[in-house]
């Protein structure tokens, strides 16, 4: 067994690669087993607890407290189960499985890029007056109102 990064798995099929970016919102490992197959990394115990429990229960179950495949408690116990990423596929994202995969929305924030991307649009697309926004190469943080308060610490009498 041996811990693939995302982008080798991306670069192997086309499933493999919807999946991932789909799937932005957790860091859950992927491995290649002993086989060949490229999977999500198994939780022990989550392995050992469905040896007291048939998962036809545990889906009923988690079906009858109102969750389904869109949600994240289901994918997650698949990817905890250690379900091959075809699997998965098959599962989750085949319409044939899962007739409402096209509304699958994952739980998650949006990272930098993202926000600042739907911003810059927000900004230059829309109304707004806009000021200089800045980027901390080393942390990835953007600070917006640096020059404001540049100005105001230079204005001061500190």
């Amino acid at each position: 067994m041996k811990i693939v990064t995302r982008a080798e798995v991306s670069k192997t099929d086309q499933y493999y690669r919807l999946i991932l970016k789909t799937e932005k919102h957790h860091d859950h490992p992927i491995i290649q087993d002993e086989h060949g197959v490229i999977r999500w990394q198994e939780n022990k115990e989550v392995r050992e607890t469905l040896q007291n429990i048939s998962l036809n229960d545990l889906i009923q179950l988690l079906c009858l407290l109102g969750y389904d495949k869109n949600s994240e408690v289901f994918r997650k116990l698949y990817r905890d189960m250690g379900y091959s990423l075809f699997g998965y596929w098959e599962i989750f994202y085949w319409e044939v499985n899962n007739e409402e995969a096209h509304k699958y929305v994952p739980d998650k924030l949006p990272s930098n890029d993202d926000a600042t991307d739907y911003a810059y649009d927000k900004v230059f697309k829309g109304k707004f007056k806009t000021r200089q926004v800045f980027k901390d190469t080393e942390d990835d943080h953007y600070y917006s109102g640096f020059l404001d308060c540049l100005k105001w610490i230079k204005s001061s009498a500190i």
